[in-house]
């Protein structure tokens, strides 16, 4: 075989990989990984609520659905049967409380997300949860 600059035929090409060894490797935890936007925490809840407000087609509606989370400032409601826009005001009775919330966010059509909807207290409007969300925190401080 010659290397006097000519190369010997047939060339094959072929790919290296590199692992690292273990020691090497990084772990980072899944929260660090995503970024959660949230200003307030939220706390899994299961609340009986009533909805008033228009739909999509600028009909209006009244209905009973279930808050599945909420914070001082919002609210997860599921089994929402209409669809709502987002940036509706509805209209949200828990208890003998009522307040508006604005609509953010609508899960869509075919997803797990669907009959969901996310609420924002509007900033003039008492908080729904005040007194469950601070049950909430002291059954969850007791464990």
């Amino acid at each position: 075989m010659s290397y006097g600059g000519e190369l010997p035929i047939p060339l094959r090409i072929t790919a290296v990989s590199f692992i690292p060894p273990a020691r090497a490797l990084r772990f980072t935890p899944v929260s660090l990984l995503t970024m959660d936007r949230r200003r307030n925490p939220r706390i899994t809840a299961m609340l009986p609520v009533r909805i008033w407000g228009v739909d999509a087609h600028a009909l209006p509606f009244m209905q009973l659905a279930t808050v599945r989370n909420v914070s001082s400032t919002g609210a997860v409601v599921q089994g929402m049967r209409r669809r709502i826009q987002p940036g509706e005001v509805l209209e949200v009775q828990s208890g003998d409380d009522k307040a508006q919330f604005k609509v953010v966010w609508v899960g869509r059509t075919g997803t797990s997300r669907e009959g969901e909807i996310g609420l924002e207290s509007l900033p003039a409007e008492p908080c729904l949860w005040d007194q469950d969300l601070s049950r909430y925190s002291e059954l969850v401080g007791t464990g």
